[in-house]
């Protein structure tokens, strides 16, 4: 699978890991890695999307947050002992 390219370094970086149900999997029987190789590659990339997805949000929400603790009065300090 491929994880990420860099054009301008003409670098690859593959890895087989996020192809695994289970860690070791490749090791132990390869075949039955490739036989799911599609669906587990499917479903590490609705996770990566899905991470997009709620960065994307955190970002929307960001300046309503910053918006709204800028409207909320200042903590009162604590009592003196």
């Amino acid at each position: 699978m491929v994880l990420s390219l860099d054009a301008d370094r003409a670098r690859l970086v593959l890895s087989t890991k996020k192809l695994e149900p289970t860690p070791g999997d490749m090791l132990r029987d390869p075949q039955a890695v490739y036989a799911r190789a599609e669906e587990m590659g499917a479903l590490f990339k609705e996770g990566i999307n899905a991470a997009r997805f709620m960065a994307e949000v955190q970002e929307w929400e960001r300046p309503l947050l910053e918006q709204q603790q800028q409207q909320q009065p200042p903590a009162a300090p604590p009592p003196a002992a």
